[in-house]
C-alpha cells in the first residue's frame, strides 16, 4: 500500500470545514480501497464506518453507502462503542438489499459480546427519505456501484411568509391568522448530497448532487493514472468525467481519492482541472503536516 504523502493515513489527521451559510461542519477522512468516513456533527450525522473515530461514535445516525469494508467495516465497533459510553440508542441506515448481511454481522459480534446493542437497523431504497431531526430530512439516492449502494442527500424544511402577506404590518398578518388563512409556506433547502462510491452516471440522473449547497462526489481517480472506462469498470468516478457537468453548487467536495495520489499532487490536479468549473473545490484531504 503507498501511503506516502497522505496525513490523513496517520492517527488523528482529518480533513474538517465549517460551512457558516449553512450552519453545519462537515469533517472525515476518505481513502479509497482503505477507509472512509464523514460526520457532520450538528445533525448528530455519520456517513459510512471504514474505521471508527471518537466523531463517529458522538453520532446517534449512521447512513452506509454499502457493506464494503472500507465503508462499513466498522459498523459493530461503533455500535460497542456508543454502548460503552452510554450514548443512547443507534440508528443505521443501508441499501435494503444489505441490511440481512449486516444484521447478521451485527448479531455474530452481539453473541461474542454477550450482550445486545441498542440500536435498530433500516433499509432504504432510492427515493426515500427520513427525519433525522425536526427540520431535517435524509434522502436515499440511486448509485451506480459494482454492489448495491446509496448516495444521500439532506434537506432542511422551512416555512416562509406567503409571498402575498410580504410587506404586511404585523397586525394584518396576525388578524389573516385569526381567520384561519394559511401564512405561510413549505420550502425545502438541499444543503448537502454525497454520491457514495459510483460510476459517473449519478451526477447526471441525479440532480441533487449537481444542485446541493455542499456536494461530496467520489472522485477516486484524477488523471492518465487510469483511464476513464478503467474506472467505470470499478464501479468509480474519473475526474475528467465531471469537467461538463452543469454544476450549480456551492462547494463541490471531491472525496475518495485513490491512494496513488500524493494529497499535495491531488490538490493540485483538482484545482487546475475543476478551478474555472465550480465556484468553490474542497477536497477532503487534511492539510499535510
Amino acid at each position: 500500500m503507498n501511503t506516502g504523502g497522505r496525513p490523513e493515513l496517520s492517527p488523528g489527521a482529518t480533513a474538517r470545514r465549517h460551512f457558516e451559510d449553512e450552519g453545519f461542519t462537515l469533517e472525515g477522512v476518505s481513502v479509497a480501497g482503505v477507509a472512509t468516513w464523514l460526520t457532520i456533527g450538528q445533525w448528530s450525522l455519520a456517513i459510512d464506518c471504514g474505521v471508527v473515530t471518537p466523531q463517529v461514535v458522538r453520532c446517534r445516525t449512521l447512513a452506509l453507502t454499502h457493506g464494503h469494508m472500507d465503508h462499513a467495516g466498522g459498523l459493530a465497533t461503533w455500535l460497542a462503542m456508543r454502548r460503552l459510553n452510554g450514548l443512547g440508542s443507534s440508528t443505521v441506515y443501508a441499501p435494503a438489499s444489505a441490511v440481512g448481511a449486516l444484521r447478521k454481522v451485527v448479531e455474530t459480534w452481539e453473541s461474542l459480546h454477550r450482550h445486545p446493542f441498542d440500536w435498530q437497523l433500516i433499509g432504504l431504497e432510492p427515493g426515500d427519505r427520513v427525519p433525522i431531526r425536526g427540520d431535517l430530512t435524509l434522502e436515499a439516492l440511486p448509485a451506480d456501484h459494482v454492489v448495491p449502494c446509496l448516495g444521500w442527500a439532506v434537506w432542511r424544511t422551512k416555512h416562509r411568509l406567503l409571498r402575498s402577506l410580504q410587506g404586511a404590518s404585523g397586525p394584518e398578518i396576525k388578524a389573516a391568522k385569526l381567520r384561519g388563512e394559511a401564512i405561510t409556506q413549505r420550502a425545502d433547502e438541499l444543503l448537502f448530497a454525497l454520491s457514495g462510491d459510483s460510476r459517473a452516471t449519478m451526477v447526471h440522473d441525479v440532480p441533487q448532487l449537481r444542485q446541493a449547497r455542499v456536494s461530496c462526489m467520489e472522485t477516486t481517480f484524477l488523471d492518465k493514472r487510469c483511464s476513464i472506462a478503467q474506472a467505470q469498470l470499478g464501479g468509480h468516478t474519473h475526474l475528467d468525467e465531471l469537467l461538463d457537468v452543469p454544476w450549480q453548487v456551492k462547494t463541490l467536495v471531491p472525496y475518495h481519492i485513490s491512494q496513488r495520489y500524493n494529497g499535495d499532487v491531488a490538490r493540485r490536479i483538482l484545482t487546475a482541472k475543476l478551478g474555472g468549473v465550480v465556484q468553490d473545490v474542497w477536497p477532503l484531504l487534511p492539510e499535510s503536516e
